[in-house]
């Protein structure tokens, strides 16, 4: 069993607000990548980054929008986080792969599969 503290995503925004644009809604994505997020936001605030608009699941991968979306220091940030998203079940954070589940791409490791 799995003992280890995991961030969630509530606490990730009320740590980093600053990092968000106005507009920014919410995360739309489940809590199994909050440690992704969190550890992103971090490289996020050392780059000093343009303020992110958006975080969300698409097509199974995590993705970011920023304010300006042609900061190539945020676009290879960004990259970064989607790539490793592909490897990181959305669920529970535990190793997991990109399936085609039911005509929906998600990012899951054997235990979720079904859920």
């Amino acid at each position: 069993m799995d003992t280890t503290i995991k961030p969630n995503l509530a606490e990730i925004w009320t740590e980093n607000r600053d990092l968000f644009h106005s507009c920014f809604n919410g995360f739309g994505c489940d809590e199994g990548w909050a440690q992704l997020i969190k550890e992103m936001l971090g490289q996020w605030r050392t780059k000093e980054l343009p303020r992110i608009i958006t975080v969300k699941e698409k097509l199974g991968l995590l993705r970011v929008t920023c304010e300006d979306r042609t900061d190539k220091r945020a676009k290879a940030v960004a990259r970064e986080l989607e790539k490793r998203s592909a490897q990181i079940c959305e669920l529970c954070g535990a190793a997991g792969e990109l399936r085609v589940l039911q005509g929906h791409v998600a990012t899951r490791c054997d235990d979720c599969l079904s859920e």
